[in-house]
């Protein structure tokens, strides 16, 4: 009777149709043929399968799954990770935005043209004082007056220099209110004017 009731509760050995199984496990007949085309559920013939491999198999398989959402779900720190460091971002450009309305910063391209447009001009004055200073010079007996003209010459090149004002370093998107203070025009400044280049 023993022997009898060791076989009654040796599943190792039961076989069962796709019909069984998929009643068994709470699932569709075709999922059943799917997993056992994919090597998840072994036949034993065409329609017949091992029950106890067939059930410790599709366990597996809902453990390894469950185990890849949780891993999913675990990757959600880095997304949050990422969210923050996107709004460290943001206040960056609303900081430096702010900066660039204040005229503590601006656009490197302004600043070239600004410069470029000034040394330009100063360079032209310098290179065209020989010839407005010679004829000056030439009827100077006095050493002084012909240092005081060449002198005068020079800070008028120079003052090209000191007419600095932030406002000559912003571009298209400078708007001034009734009092003068810089306000920004939002559709003409984009995410990217507010990058700083070095």
């Amino acid at each position: 009777m023993a022997e009898k009731l060791e076989k009654e509760n040796d599943v190792s050995m039961l076989i069962c149709s796709a019909g069984v199984l998929a009643d068994m496990l709470g699932i569709k007949e075709t999922t059943v043929r799917h997993l056992a085309s994919s090597g998840v559920m072994p036949r034993v013939s065409s329609g017949r399968y091992k029950l106890r491999d067939c059930v410790h198999n599709y366990v597996m398989q809902l453990r390894i799954q469950s185990k890849t959402v949780e891993q999913s779900t675990d990757n959600k720190p880095e997304l949050r990770d990422m969210q923050a460091k996107h709004e460290v971002v943001k206040l960056k450009m609303s900081e430096l935005r702010l900066k660039q309305m204040e005229g503590k910063l601006h656009k490197s391209e302004d600043v070239e043209r600004v410069m470029t447009n000034m040394l330009a001009s100063m360079r032209a004055k310098l290179l065209s004082m020989p010839s407005r200073v010679a004829q000056r010079v030439a009827q100077c007996s006095d050493a002084n007056e012909v240092m005081t003209i060449i002198q005068a010459e020079l800070y008028d090149a120079l003052h090209e220099l000191s007419e600095y004002t932030p406002e000559m370093f912003y571009g298209d998107d400078l708007i001034l209110d009734e009092d003068g203070n810089v306000i920004e025009d939002d559709s003409t400044v984009s995410e990217s004017d507010t990058e700083v280049k070095s």
